[in-house]
């Protein structure tokens, strides 16, 4: 992972250089968009926690009227600003907002910005709608209509 520099301008160019083990790549040049959201995965799912701070997965589903907490990248300026490199105690919102959607019902977004404690790593925390229950309800996250994994399905299991 890397951070894009928060002075980085939406339109403007930007080159990545990748050094390993002192090796460098040749420059590819980036446009920098406003925000491009996506939510971390790995191996056991989508990173989200219940509101007990335990991953969601299957055995331990997230529960219609609970919160649950996202982890993200890509969702741009904050407010107040934050420094590139800058961690902070206390959460620093998302300049854009964002919507997210479980089963296809708007889930009210209860805090979407810096993660406390953590370099460029978002979290966005929602309640659970009266959906119906499952193991691979849709979820989708979206930011100035742009979803969040494009190329990929998100998907929870949601208990009772």
């Amino acid at each position: 992972n890397a951070q894009v520099p928060f002075e980085s301008r939406p339109g403007e160019q930007a080159a990545v250089v990748v050094n390993v083990g002192g090796k460098l790549t040749a420059p590819q040049n980036y446009l920098i968009a406003p925000a491009q959201p996506g939510i971390y995965t790995d191996s056991l799912g989508p990173a989200i926690l219940d509101d007990q701070f335990r991953r969601v997965t299957g055995l331990n589903p997230a529960r219609v009227g609970r919160v649950i907490q996202m982890f993200v990248g890509g969702l741009g300026d904050t407010v107040p600003p934050v420094e590139s490199g800058g961690a902070l105690n206390a959460g620093s919102d998302a300049a854009v907002p964002v919507t997210v959607e479980i089963g296809g019902l708007n889930a009210p977004v209860k805090y979407n910005g810096l993660a406390p404690g953590y370099v460029g790593l978002y979290q966005v925390n929602v309640t659970v709608p009266n959906v119906p229950t499952g193991p691979s309800v849709p979820l989708i996250l979206r930011q100035t209509g742009v979803p969040a994994n494009p190329s990929q399905t998100i998907t929870i299991p949601v208990g009772p």
